[in-house]
């Protein structure tokens, strides 16, 4: 379990997910916190944990991938409208928490690309059997 790469790449993406709930925090022009946008952070970071836990059942980590790369990039898409397009907010530079959701689904490609090889090579080897 801990020896696959894509192990590897989902505590990446655990890292990195945690790292941006816990840095960025962006708010409206009232002040506001966004609401959804620690809570996307934790429940990605979440489904990376079970997806690691899952690796027995390979075709499940691939749903829970999928599953993550969605809901980052919905975390991607409310952060843009809270910095580009919320009224009365001047468009400053972004944070560095910014590019972090980026390089997370990276990771979840890479780590799919993992779980697909590992699939591959057990499915020839039941071929050769």
């Amino acid at each position: 379990m801990w020896q696959r790469k894509q192990t590897i790449y989902l505590l990446l993406v655990i890292f990195l997910m945690v790292l941006t709930g816990v840095f960025a925090f962006p708010t409206t022009a009232d002040g506001i916190d966004t609401f959804p946008m620690p809570t996307l952070c934790g429940i990605v970071a979440a489904l990376a944990f079970v997806a690691i836990l899952q690796f027995k059942n390979r075709k499940r980590q691939q749903q829970l991938c999928n599953t993550d790369i969605i809901l980052t990039l919905c975390w991607i898409g409310i952060f843009c409208y809270n910095h580009f397009f919320v009224e009365g907010q001047e468009v400053s530079a972004l944070p560095f928490t910014a590019v972090l959701p980026v390089v997370t689904i990276v990771c979840l490609f890479m780590a799919k690309a993992g779980i697909k090889h590992d699939e591959d090579l057990i499915r020839s080897m039941d071929r050769i059997r």
